[in-house]
């Protein structure tokens, strides 16, 4: 979509860390059908085994892929901020790069601006920042790709946490990439974050 088109409506921002999930979310938002990928091809291409993937329209699915997905937590496929208009809905989902992405210094200098960019013009028509932290973030270096991860927001907020504050109630924090097990249970995740 074109800018203004864009910007008329509300706007969710997708962000964290390379690999927490930010273009399967993006996916699912637009009605991708989802589906795990093959154990076989999960170990030649050294990926979890329990690596989502959009099921493409030729296998069944709902609809093709809108961003592409990485399934690394070291190489990101989004270069770039991308906007995405999700039929029939009121607001446009922007997929951002991953925080601490590989691409170079340069890159994540023009992607931060343009993050900032955007939080700053579509507060006007409604703003939600959905920030995902990956349930093995949260465990390894006691919590220290979480506040990697803070730090990141509070810089994109002008190094003013004040003004990270005052955007509270427009922030979500999901964890994805939970294990579906009660070894990773929601005190655990509350403990980390706290910490």
């Amino acid at each position: 979509p074109d800018e203004s088109e864009a910007l008329s409506k509300k706007n969710v921002v997708i962000m964290g860390l390379t690999g927490a999930g930010k273009s399967t979310l993006v996916n699912c938002l637009a009605g991708c059908e989802m589906e795990q990928v093959d154990p076989k091809e999960a170990r030649e291409r050294k990926i979890p085994q329990t690596s989502l993937r959009v099921k493409s329209q030729a296998s069944g699915g709902t609809r093709d892929s809108v961003s592409v997905i990485g399934l690394s937590s070291s190489k990101s496929e989004t270069r770039v901020l991308r906007c995405f208009v999700i039929p029939g809905q009121e607001f446009v989902v922007w997929d951002a790069p991953g925080f601490e992405d590989s691409s170079g210094p340069e890159v994540s200098i023009a992607n931060a601006v343009n993050l900032t960019r955007l939080l700053t013009v579509s507060q006007d028509k409604g703003l939600l920042i959905v920030v995902l932290l990956d349930a093995n973030a949260l465990q390894a270096g006691r919590g220290a790709l979480v506040k990697s991860t803070l730090d990141t927001l509070i810089s994109l907020f002008g190094s003013n946490q004040s003004r990270l504050s005052d955007h509270a109630a427009s922030m979500l924090f999901i964890v994805s990439k939970a294990p579906p097990d009660d070894q990773f249970s929601h005190d655990t995740i509350r403990e980390t974050v706290e910490e």
